[in-house]
């Protein structure tokens, strides 16, 4: 046993995620609609032979280490790594049994292919440790010298007699191939790909019941163990492992086959791993599964119940070819793979959920008996590892932009829908986003009600203007944002930027971090009416008031002494409009609302509240008790008729007149006085607020949301994620909602 304290593998895990936040590396961006972070904990502590750890390795290698997987961009030359600070190669090399030939990683294993599973993590921790080095040279020699041949050359699973497995396909050509590239062995390389040829020579079945399932392959063939039978696990484990070793060919670059050989090796691999996924995919399911042996839809000898080992792992398998081979394995294939995630993510007809609190996902086949009728419960340790593959294919997949994200586009038929759209990728001075929560605004349902073309650009539009989440990616020239920063904005455009969808795209000069005294739903009831209140107040006429803003150190209190009256106060925007008063240095600062909100208002600035029933003379009289100056600044938040009138009313009022500010840009006032001036507001990002929104939210608004300068409106969360927006806005159309904000959490949209 190599000698490694297993009690310091907690220790190592805990050094491995602060070096993970470090380097910014989030594994579990997406969720797949379960838990999977339990999931592959079991994935870990479950295994207990050769096999399970090497598969579990790897699983954990491409899950919380992708850029040293066979999978990442650039994955030879093998990179050099301190082992004992990656998980998936500190657990491999504390499950090693030493022995010697092909079962240098596993002595007696009784299995040829089964030691080779630890071969990629062999190869990598070699490159300090001159043990795993020799091992698996020893393991490569082993293979081909001391390991029986079947008939056709093709070298045997077991080690006894000469019996050909699918399983084997995921053990030893992966190893192989990585292998051979790391040494530039090209002959080595090309042997592998033979192997594979000549194990399909015997496996491949051709003889199912229907022509649409002929692809799969036969489990074992030989004189100890042979099943006809066209396992599901067996199919898996044969194109997952031809796919990773795919990805090393393709991956290999100027590697050591001919370019010739290369093609071909690229062409017969992705036509291998196309024959078992279709013929899996031409199968029917049994209650979203595939069965345990694909094509038994009888079911009579209770071997074709659907399970998740199966399943799991060629739903992964596509979500790489996806990205290895997008125009042969297409959106057909993704949405399989998508129905196999979703339904792991729901319950069976049972009512059974397929993952436990616990994290184990069911029913899987018996991971030591693959003819047991009995559906196992208890966590198949492969089927764990396999689930962990799923997810990491699946989140890798959707990083590519070949597996889509939800987004709820509004459409030219002006009706919304949830639809599947690529991540979008953040360009020259741009962030990408992964949207936590965004809030519903009333011009979201005002848009769609009254078909207002003017604010669309073009359809299918994404809205949602108030956003809040994770820096999921920068792109060039962005040096103030990281990966996992906290973020929140106000929306540019409703188009690639809107909130409506589950990654979004952000200006980062137009960006704000969050501080960490507020959640993400709280944050998220802020950026459209903070942008439509500080534009209103201090963008230059006519497009605001005018005044100096207090990000800068000149506009901080400048204003003490000066009466405001803000209309529509309990507002989002009136709430704004009432905290950037009291950082102007207002006073007194008047606002109308119903006067059950009273005391809430005046925790946010306000001064004096006023009722919003009262008539223009009735709100002039009350102005006249509480202040003896004219008030000469008015924010309308409401945009009634009404309330644009009195808006203009009241500074008329004042001997010089004044400016109201009215927070649309249709503002249509009656002014009958030449020193009356109206400000029209549009609260979007345009030329004319773009560096007054700069300072605000690029400079100002973290220190000031984290002081408490800046209060969050009260939230709502409406569950169902972007599906339960239409609900949301229906609500805020018929005046149900009041001093809070409605806000969705788009990832969790089913």
């Amino acid at each position: 046993m190599v000698k490694i304290n297993n009690s310091l593998l907690p220790l190592v895990t805990t050094a491995l995620v602060a070096s993970r936040a470090l380097a910014s590396f989030n594994a579990f961006p997406f969720s797949p609609g379960f838990d999977i972070q339990k999931v592959a904990e079991k994935a870990q502590s479950l295994p207990s032979h050769a096999w399970e750890w090497g598969t579990a390795a790897e699983a954990l290698l491409e899950l919380y280490n992708p850029e040293l997987s066979v999978f990442s961009a650039r994955p030879f030359p093998v990179p050099v790594v301190n082992y004992t600070e990656v998980l998936a190669l500190s657990y491999a090399a504390s499950k090693v049994v030493w022995g010697s030939s092909f079962d240098t990683f596993s002595r007696n294993n009784g299995a040829a292919g089964d030691p080779s599973s630890f071969g990629v993590s062999a190869v990598l921790i070699g490159k300090t440790n001159e043990t795993f080095a020799k091992g698996a040279d020893d393991t490569v020699t082993g293979l081909f010298n001391d390991v029986p041949r079947f008939a056709n050359g093709a070298i045997s699973h077991r080690a006894s007699v000469p019996e050909l497995w699918a399983d084997w396909m995921y053990m030893v050509p992966p190893f192989l191939a990585y292998y051979a590239i790391d040494k530039g062995d090209g002959q080595l390389l090309q042997d592998t790909i033979t192997q594979i040829t000549l194990y399909r020579e015997i496996l491949q079945g051709n003889d199912t019941a229907t022509p649409a399932t002929n692809g799969i392959w036969k489990h074992i063939i030989g004189p100890q163990s042979q099943d006809t039978g066209h396992w599901s696990t067996g199919n898996a484990w044969a194109a997952a492992g031809m796919t990773r070793v795919l990805a090393a060919v393709t991956k290999s670059y100027a590697g050591p086959l001919t370019p010739a050989f290369h093609a071909q090796a690229v062409h017969l691999l992705t036509g291998y791993i196309k024959e078992i996924i279709d013929g899996a995919m031409g199968a029917s399911l049994d209650d979203g599964l595939v069965r345990n042996y694909i094509d038994d839809e009888g079911n009579a000898d209770g071997l074709g119940f659907g399970e998740i080992s199966g399943s799991a792992l060629l739903a992964g398998t596509i979500y790489r070819m996806a990205v290895l081979q997008p125009r042969v394995f297409g959106a057909q294939y993704v949405a399989w793979a998508d129905a196999i995630r979703k339904t792991l993510g729901g319950a069976d007809k049972d009512g059974n959920a397929h993952v436990t609190e616990d994290g184990i996902v069911t029913p899987a086949v018996n991971p030591l008996w693959w003819k047991d009728t009995n559906k196992y419960t208890k966590g198949s340790p492969e089927g764990q590892a396999f689930v962990v593959i799923m997810y990491t294919g699946w989140r890798d997949c959707v990083v590519a932009g070949y597996c889509p994200i939800k987004a709820l586009q509004l459409h030219e038929t002006w009706e919304y829908a949830v639809d599947e759209l690529p991540v979008p990728k953040p360009g020259k001075g741009q962030i990408l986003v992964k949207v936590k929560a965004a809030a519903l605004n009333p011009a979201d349902w005002k848009v769609r009600k009254y078909q207002v073309k003017v604010m669309i650009e073009a359809f299918p539009a994404i809205l949602g203007s108030d956003v809040a989440g994770d820096v999921e990616a920068v792109g060039e020239g962005v040096d103030d944002f990281k990966v996992g920063d906290r973020v929140f904005y106000v929306a540019e455009n409703w188009q690639d930027k809107g909130g409506y969808q589950q990654y979004a795209i952000a200006n980062h000069e137009l960006v704000a971090k969050i501080p960490d005294n507020v959640s993400y739903d709280e944050v998220a009831t802020l950026p459209l009416a903070l942008a439509t209140a500080y534009s209103g107040l201090y963008a230059a006429f006519p497009h605001g008031i005018g005044l100096t803003p207090p990000a800068v150190a000149e506009g901080y209190g400048k204003y003490s002494g000066n009466g405001i009256l803000v209309l529509g106060g309990a507002s989002a925007v009136g709430q704004a409009v009432l905290q950037f008063a009291r950082l102007s240095g207002f006073s007194p600062i008047i606002a109308t609302a119903s006067l059950k909100n009273a005391e809430a208002l005046k925790k946010l600035g306000a001064t004096h509240v006023i009722s919003r029933d009262l008539s223009t003379d009735e709100v002039l009289a009350e102005i006249s008790k509480i202040t003896p100056k004219p008030i000469e600044y008015t924010y309308d938040a409401v945009i009634y008729d009404s309330t644009q009138q009195l808006a203009v009313d009241v500074v008329a009022h004042a001997p010089n007149g004044g400016t109201a500010a009215i927070a649309t840009p249709n503002a249509s006032p009656k002014v009958f006085s030449d020193k009356v001036k109206v400000a029209k507001i549009f609260g979007g990002v345009t030329p004319f607020n773009y560096e007054l929104f700069k300072t605000l939210y690029h400079d100002a608004l973290h220190g000031w949301v984290e002081k408490g300068l800046i209060i969050p409106n009260r939230v709502e969360v409406i569950p169902g994620g972007l599906n339960g927006i239409d609900s949301g806005l229906k609500r805020l159309e018929a005046d149900e909602v009041s001093r809070l904000k409605l806000v969705v959490r788009p990832h969790e949209t089913a």
